[in-house]
């Protein structure tokens, strides 16, 4: 696997910046770089770059990715893409984008047959990318799908109940045949009372 190795990340930075505000060219090539002012034989290897997030097919013809990182969601796009297109580094460090410099020198020297100068500057090159990218909205999504409000307040209410002291009710029910006599309901009430009431 081939990464790429970008000298002027800064440059790679504005025109990752001018595909959100620059049309979209039939085809991203070289000669459309230097259109944008980028003009040095150095600048080339900016494209490398476009390739391995997705941005543009091996044809150089801009994808449904490029067109996407123009809108709002432009950040997490670029997550993705280089998710994918780092996918070997992802493999070994799921959270790649926080990884120290060591730990990455480490993926591209076994990875790669670049030597040290160029390792390092694919590193430069891959931090570039991820400080332009949002990998945060990807956690959060994540997180508010494997949690949903709804179960989290059933939650609750369920440890709530499980705190209350049970409660038992009983309720008896007497039957007496209708009469004129107070003396038969005087009567009950009193028994009522001292077998009931008093215990």
């Amino acid at each position: 696997m081939t990464y790429p190795a970008i000298v002027k990340t800064g440059a790679m930075k504005e025109v990752f910046l001018k595909v959100k505000t620059t049309g979209t060219p039939e085809k991203f090539t070289a000669q459309h770089l230097k259109s944008l002012g980028y003009t040095s034989s150095n600048d080339v290897a900016i494209l490398k770059a476009l390739k391995i997030v997705g941005f543009i097919n091996t044809d150089s013809k801009p994808t449904e990715k490029y067109k996407s990182y123009k809108g709002k969601d432009g950040p997490k796009i670029l997550a993705e893409g280089i998710k994918t297109g780092y996918s070997e580094l992802y493999q070994l460090y799921p959270d790649a984008e926080q990884k120290d410099e060591e730990s990455l020198a480490h993926f591209f020297a076994t990875k790669t047959d670049a030597g040290e100068s160029t390792r390092k500057t694919m590193i430069a090159t891959f931090k570039a990318l991820c400080s332009m990218a949002d990998f945060k909205s990807e956690k959060s999504y994540s997180e508010s799908v494997d949690t949903p409000p709804a179960a989290e307040k059933l939650k609750e209410v369920i440890t709530s109940k499980n705190n209350l002291n049970p409660a038992v009710n009983i309720n008896i029910e007497l039957q007496i045949p209708a009469t004129n006599d107070p003396e038969v309901y005087k009567n009950f009430f009193e028994a009522m009372k001292k077998h009931l009431l008093n215990n």
